[in-house]
């Protein structure tokens, strides 16, 4: 593995360790690791060991995907951005909206984007 997916690893290690509300010493006694090392993983400065990859998503209850790609995180913010757009729009401009986004994932497809 390169040192961009160990970041991405890391990323979405404290992304989940945050959104389940534990410190990285909490979260590093319950995956049996010093809180160093557990910086040191969150931060790409340390590779972290498959043994402790399967922990975390266990301790998490994600798949491991979700700890080892980018596109979760990405997705989780485009979904957040746009919930809150959608939030501030009537129903027409709802519908609008969601006919736009029909027709330019089908002209992307077409197109080969």
């Amino acid at each position: 593995m390169s040192n961009k997916e160990f970041i991405i690893i890391g990323n979405n290690i404290r992304r989940l360790r945050k959104e389940n509300s534990y410190t990285q010493e909490k979260f590093a006694e319950l995956i049996e690791i010093s809180t160093n090392h557990l910086y040191r993983i969150e931060n790409a400065k340390s590779r972290i060991s498959l043994q402790l990859l399967l922990k975390a998503a266990k301790i998490f209850d994600v798949d491991i995907n979700e700890l080892i790609n980018e596109e979760y995180e990405t997705r989780k913010e485009i979904l957040e951005e746009l919930e809150e757009i959608l939030t501030k729009c009537s129903d027409i401009e709802k519908e609008i909206i969601r006919q736009t986004v029909f027709n330019l994932y089908h002209t992307l497809r077409n197109v080969g984007v």
